[in-house]
């Protein structure tokens, strides 16, 4: 029979490997959002065209200034080493004047923009690799 010390660590560890590794944690928990899906929001689109491609959000919010809307389409994911968040951003007409994703690192306490419009035609990271590996 094996130890039981040596059980309990097997045990934790593979609770850990399963709890870091994001991209599998993020297939089960939100497997329709994927990279072209997200290229194909842009700006000046309806909220109607978004979920169409995107579905329905998960949440929507009053954005920061009260000039728009917030449509959250990905959630935290609660003991994951890394995890991947997209927002898409409307304004009062109710058009998209942004989107915005990003990968959180470390549970959280980082964070790195993987991929941004906004209405100022401001692509930030145009190479669209990290959004692909990241959302597949």
């Amino acid at each position: 029979m094996r130890n039981p010390l040596v059980i309990f660590f097997d045990i934790t560890f593979l609770i850990i490997l399963l709890f870091s590794y994001s991209p599998i944690l993020y297939l089960v928990f939100d497997h329709r959002i994927d990279s072209e899906k997200i290229k194909k929001i842009k700006l000046g689109m309806s909220a109607k065209e978004v979920t169409s491609i995107l579905g329905q959000p998960l949440d929507i919010k009053d954005t920061y200034l009260k000039d728009g809307k917030t449509y959250t389409y990905t959630q935290p994911i609660d003991y994951a080493m890394t995890y991947p968040m997209l927002w898409v951003h409307f304004d009062l007409e109710n058009k998209v004047n942004c989107v915005f994703a990003k990968e959180y690192i470390f549970w959280g306490t980082d964070d790195e923009v993987i991929y941004a419009i906004d209405e100022n035609h401001n692509y930030k990271n145009p190479d669209t690799t990290r959004l692909d590996s990241v959302f597949r």
